[in-house]
C-alpha cells in the first residue's frame, strides 16, 4: 500500500475565546486545493480512497479532491492535527514570515509541547493510519 500524506491548505487566521479554532481556507488555500486535486486527477495511479479530518480546513482541501476523482471522503478525526483544540490557528506561513517566536517555537518543539502530549499524540495518529487496510496496489490521500 502506497499512503500519501497531504497537509491541508493554507487556512486564515482565527482566534477565538471560546473554544477551538476551526478557520476556513484562506483563498490561497482554496487555490492550493484546487491545485492539488488537479494534480491527483491526471496521476497515473488513482487514488482507492480518501481520509481527512474533521477539522474545516482539512475538509475544505479534501473536497475538490474528492470531486475531481469521485472518492467520497473519509472523515477520521483520529489523524486530525495536534493542535486540534488550539483555541488559536496563525497560519505558519505568515508566522515564518513576520519571524514570529511561535514559529520559532515550532520549530524548536516548544509549540508542540504546550499543545499535546507527544506520546498520545504518535498513538491516536498511528492508530488511525494502521486501520487504513486496502488491497494493492493502492495510493491513498490523507488530508
Amino acid at each position: 500500500m502506497e499512503l500519501l500524506l497531504v497537509r491541508h491548505a493554507e487556512p486564515v487566521r482565527l482566534v477565538r475565546d471560546d473554544g477551538p479554532a476551526d478557520p476556513q481556507l484562506h483563498d490561497r488555500g482554496v487555490a492550493q486545493a484546487h491545485a492539488l486535486a488537479q494534480w491527483l486527477a491526471t496521476e497515473p495511479r488513482p487514488l482507492d480512497a480518501l481520509y481527512t479530518s474533521g477539522l474545516r480546513r482539512a475538509r475544505e482541501t479534501a473536497d475538490p479532491v474528492a470531486a475531481a476523482t469521485g472518492l467520497a471522503p473519509v472523515v477520521d478525526d483520529g489523524v486530525a492535527e495536534y493542535d486540534r483544540g488550539a483555541s488559536e490557528y496563525i497560519p505558519v506561513e505568515e508566522l515564518r514570515a513576520a519571524k514570529d517566536e511561535r514559529w520559532d517555537e515550532m520549530v524548536g518543539g516548544a509549540y508542540f509541547a504546550r499543545q499535546a502530549d507527544a506520546g498520545t499524540f504518535t498513538t491516536r495518529i498511528v492508530g488511525a493510519l494502521s486501520l487504513i487496510h486496502i488491497s494493492e496496489p493502492t495510493r491513498q490521500a490523507e488530508i
